[in-house]
């Protein structure tokens, strides 16, 4: 039961009960405490905004992995409302819109994706080799990097853009998946802008050209499709029957294969193939053994592969005088 205390009045008037005045105190409370709650979801802060303007805005645009609103362009005609009068943030912890990127809004290429041409896995924009006069905007009058975390355009590759391939694809020769520029032969004249004076690699990043293949440049066979002939479904050179005059440039002197990656000759067939092929035939029988039509001369004909001193070659050639000594110098040879 509610004890009333009736307070004497001041005016002659009657005093409200106390609950009377606690109810009313309650009341306004009520009504402050919704009024602040409705402005929370009011998008237009007082003094921030026309409150019978458009909605709340929705932020759906996604920029440098932070949501946006889609008409982020404009943001004092659209943003300021719950980011401030000056974009600065708002009184609800809307965060500033400089905060991240200053006022990228106010660049001619704001809303567009200009960064359309990807160069080694990194957008650029399509006319990146004239960058001083497209790209300082953002990155900075010397293109070292803008004042709103926009990376330097040499970190990655120096100044690319003043060497006279920039923007050309003129590697287009394919060598053993690597692509070349067609005068890969003549690197002196054709490479060295790029890939150094000495070929060893460019100050842009620019590989060096020794690295893969070591001066393949200088061999007599560059630029040439010299293994035309294919035997056991392998190409070989048209000259294969005599390795040791044609073939030791890239596959080594002894044919056990060039430093370049060139395979030995001997891994699939070994030398018995060459002995018994074209014009080197081993198809004269004397004495039981097999020799080639042209015995009688062997300093001529057969050191290529016996030895210059015809007492053997490089991969177990047997010595011509194993069996027999000088025979070629007898006056009776071949008959």
């Amino acid at each position: 039961m509610i004890d009333i205390v009736k307070t004497k009045p001041r005016s002659g008037r009657p005093a409200l009960p106390r609950p009377t005045i606690l109810v009313f105190v309650s009341t306004l409370a009520w009504l402050f405490w919704t009024m602040s709650c409705a402005d929370l979801e009011n998008p237009f802060r007082a003094g921030q905004g026309n409150p019978a303007g458009p909605p709340k805005l929705s932020h759906d645009q996604a920029m440098g992995g932070v949501k946006h609103a889609s008409n982020f362009c404009q943001p004092i005609e659209n943003c300021s409302a719950c980011h401030g009068a000056n974009l600065q943030g708002g009184t609800h912890g809307e965060p500033s819109c400089t905060k991240c990127h200053s006022d990228r809004w106010s660049r001619p290429d704001c809303g567009r994706t200009s960064h359309s041409v990807s160069l080694s896995g990194v957008n650029h924009r399509p006319n990146y080799c004239q960058p001083i006069d497209n790209c300082t905007a953002c990155h900075g009058p010397t293109l070292k990097g803008g004042t709103s975390g926009e990376p330097s355009c040499t970190k990655c590759h120096g100044e690319r853009w003043n060497l006279p391939g920039c923007g050309k694809n003129i590697h287009t020769v394919s060598l053993k998946g690597v692509n070349h520029a067609p005068g890969y032969c003549t690197p002196l004249q054709n490479c060295i802008e790029c890939h150094g004076a000495n070929l060893q690699g460019g100050a842009f990043g620019a590989p060096s050209c020794a690295k893969c293949h070591g001066e393949w440049w200088k061999r007599s066979s560059c630029g040439k499709n010299i293994h035309t002939v294919s035997l056991g479904g392998v190409s070989h050179a048209p000259n294969y029957c005599l390795p040791y005059q044609s073939c030791v440039e890239c596959h080594g002197s002894d044919l056990h294969g060039g430093p370049y990656g060139e395979p030995s000759c001997l891994k699939c067939h070994t030398q018995k193939k060459w002995q018994n092929c074209g014009s080197t035939q081993h198809n004269q029988r004397k004495d039981g053994v097999y020799h080639a039509a042209n015995f009688c001369k062997p300093l001529d004909n057969c050191i290529q592969c016996h030895g210059s001193n015809l007492r053997g070659g490089p991969n177990n050639e047997p010595s011509c005088y194993r069996c027999h000594g000088e025979k070629w110098k007898e006056s009776d040879c071949g008959r």
